[in-house]
């Protein structure tokens, strides 16, 4: 079997006045809490009496299956006011975490027709198991639990910024991911996030990743271990950040996230938003060879979501690309090239 030779990134490291907020996770579950430390920028709104009534109803009304909640929103709900950067009234960041497969997660922003009144921008039907808030830059960093399986975890980076007056995401990446490989060996990819105050058109992800072995009644032994840089650039035409220079497994649209975090034999490929210009429901998914040969193929792509290219058995090792294009004969507009390896 193959692997994808990628390094991506479990602790999110944000330099220069940034301060967190996050709900304690480990492997076995996750576990809310609200005792979130106020800071610059950042205030947590420890007491279901301090949550506005209008909030506590809006995200009543949004759990999914229309579920009672009202005993858990006393108890787990975590609500964050966000500074505006003027004299305006601030947003709200409020989240639900229940374990690593049901949570929500909603931001509140002023309305720009009406100030007193707040509407939901942004949605996160999922985990939240960090947020962190940059507040020189704006940054908005959710840390969401995208993947939660048997040997298999992964927590991506969601990045928020004001985009013309309302927060918007422009950027997710892999924050953490592991996956054991039978009972002694595991897959482990660390990294966080390096920004700068004066510089929020920039930043840095910083990568890890290991092979560990651990025979039983053993501590973890590294047998391998890759460590990467990647710079980013805000795209003014784009509204979003990207890749300042070509980089293993990442494009301009697409970010190719290995084996290690899926199923054995399959590509996570993450489709950012702004492909939605160029994709339509024919659009498709290719793993191509140096030949130019598509080995493999994944139509009805979807803009902003993942998408598993499965990888053929029997495919020899080398170097291969994924391309996405708005149709499977249809000339490739993003590629993002990867080294597939033999499996230890």
């Amino acid at each position: 079997m193959l692997r994808a030779r990628t390094v991506v990134p479990c602790l999110i490291l944000i330099i220069a006045a940034a301060c967190s907020a996050q709900t304690g996770t480990n492997t076995d579950g996750l576990q809310s809490r609200t005792d979130v430390t106020s800071s610059e920028g950042l205030e947590s709104l420890a007491s279901p009496s301090d949550v506005p009534e209008w909030l506590r109803e809006s995200f009543r009304e949004a759990w999914p299956g229309g579920a009672d909640v009202d005993d858990l929103l006393d108890r787990e709900l975590n609500v964050l006011r966000l500074a505006s950067s003027s004299d305006g009234p601030p947003a709200f960041l409020a989240w639900l975490s229940l374990d690593r497969l049901n949570g929500l997660g909603l931001l509140y922003e002023p309305s720009q027709e009406d100030p007193n009144e707040y509407v939901v921008t942004y949605r996160v039907d999922r985990p939240v198991a960090e947020v962190s808030f940059d507040q020189p830059n704006r940054f908005l960093i959710l840390t969401v639990i995208e993947e939660a399986g048997s040997g298999v975890f992964g927590d991506w980076f969601r990045m928020l910024k004001p985009v013309s007056g309302t927060f918007r995401e422009v950027w997710r990446g892999v924050a953490y991911s592991a996956k054991t490989r039978g009972s002694e060996y595991l897959v482990q990819r660390q990294g966080g996030l390096i920004t700068n105050p004066s510089r929020s058109d920039s930043f840095l992800q910083s990568h890890v990743t290991q092979l560990l072995y651990q025979s039983p009644g053993t501590a973890p032994e590294p047998l391998l271990q890759v460590e990467r840089i990647d710079a980013y650039q805000w795209d003014s035409e784009e509204d979003r950040f990207i890749p300042v220079s070509p980089m293993p497994g990442v494009g301009r649209y697409i970010t190719v996230e290995s084996a290690f975090t899926v199923p054995v034999g399959a590509l996570n490929v993450f489709i950012a938003e702004a492909a939605r210009t160029y994709v339509s429901s024919e659009g498709v998914l290719r793993l191509v060879n140096d030949d130019g040969q598509v080995v493999a193929a994944e139509a009805s792509v979807e803009p902003g979501t993942h998408v598993l290219l499965w990888i053929p058995s029997g495919l020899a090792p080398g170097t291969y690309r994924v391309e996405l294009a708005p149709e499977l004969e249809g000339e490739a507009f993003d590629t993002a090239e990867i080294e597939l390896v033999p499996e230890r």
